[in-house]
């Protein structure tokens, strides 16, 4: 093989590569985008509560307390840096909202990335197959 075919048959895995590393990124995003969706509805049925009503709160993941709640006014909400503060229930729902919003951003920017790199590949690709029939 020579060095020219060989140089873009590694050009062509580099592209491969970078593409299931920024594909397995979209999917991590999109599970955070569905956790923090949960995370509103939650927030939204928390904010219907007018009398006391029981609970399951989670302690970790698949371990719950049973605990009471009426009406909630104020949340702790950790904004970063173990920074915690109040926030009332729409105020931090905008917050989340917010998060979102970011998400999709980059979800949206990693998909343009996916593409270039696709054309570049099936360009590499074609560049192999010129390279092939010439050896």
């Amino acid at each position: 093989m020579n060095k020219e075919v060989q140089k873009k048959y590694i050009e062509m895995q580099t592209v491969q590569q970078q593409i299931a590393q920024i594909s397995e990124q979209n999917e991590l995003l999109q599970q955070q985008r569905m956790e923090l969706a949960n995370t509103v509805e939650s927030l939204n049925d928390l904010k219907r509560i007018e009398s006391e009503k029981e609970l399951l709160t989670p302690i970790s993941q698949g371990i719950f307390v049973s605990s009471k709640v009426g009406k909630v006014k104020e949340l702790f909400v950790n904004v970063g840096s173990g920074i915690i503060v109040k926030k009332n229930v729409d105020d931090a729902v905008k917050l989340i909202e917010g998060q979102v919003v970011e998400i999709d951003a980059l979800f949206n920017e990693f998909c343009g990335k996916i593409s270039e790199l696709t054309i570049k590949g099936m360009k590499i690709e074609e560049e192999l197959k010129k390279l092939m029939k010439n050896v």
